[in-house]
């Protein structure tokens, strides 16, 4: 059933952002180092700096959501399993609610990246030339903030983070609903899904009606 294999995919999903959690946490040590003792780093990118901060903090708090959602489809692989593996139209209805929490989470995520591009490189320039400019800091201190800047400012992520998003942005004949990638708001998005899947239901009801 499809329930099983997208809790299996949201299980992987989860593991490994935890696995990845660990690089934005200490990236935002840094980034608190810098708020408390070295403001003058970030003086001429402050605007930059804000969105930079709560992009660390979105990656973190997509990971709790990812948590919370694997815990939710785990209790309802539980209540299957109790009515003999038995699935009524109230849980798929649920497992469809919890996909579309689960696509809305990435896609924020991915749109929220994708916007901040351009100040992940005013920041990470800004840093890196008064770093080599004056004593105030060495580079060194403040390596696991320029490794995650840089690590989202890579050719080969930038890539990837488009085609990810892309996913999200086709209908089911596989055709773009955009021209511009992220470009959907999350009400958009949930709608857009929430179509998707009554079109997949009527394909296959319809053959059945007809008969």
């Amino acid at each position: 059933m499809k329930f099983h294999s997208w809790k299996e995919q949201l299980g992987i999903v989860s593991a490994q952002a935890n696995k990845d959690i660990k690089f934005v946490r200490r990236a935002l040590k840094d980034i608190e180092l810098v708020n408390n003792k070295y403001p003058e780093l970030i003086t001429e990118v402050e605007e930059d700096w804000e969105r930079i901060t709560t992009l660390a903090h979105l990656f973190i708090d997509s990971v709790d959501d990812f948590n919370k959602l694997y815990s939710d489809a785990l209790d309802l692989i539980d209540t299957v399993c109790v009515r003999n593996g038995y699935a009524d139209p109230e849980d798929i209805e649920e497992v469809q609610k919890l996909e579309v929490k689960y696509e809305m989470v990435l896609y924020g995520r991915y749109k929220y990246q994708i916007e901040t591009f351009i100040n992940l490189e005013n920041v990470y320039e800004s840093i890196s030339e008064k770093t080599q400019r004056t004593s105030l800091i060495s580079r060194k201190k403040l390596k696991n903030l320029l490794v995650f800047l840089d690590a989202q400012l890579q050719p080969r992520a930038k890539i990837a983070l488009f085609e990810s998003i892309a996913t999200f942005e086709k209908d089911i004949n596989g055709q773009f609903i955009t021209r511009k990638r992220g470009s959907l708001s999350l009400n958009q998005l949930k709608s857009h899904k929430q179509n998707i899947y009554f079109e997949a239901l009527r394909k296959r009801v319809n053959p059945l009606l007809r008969n």
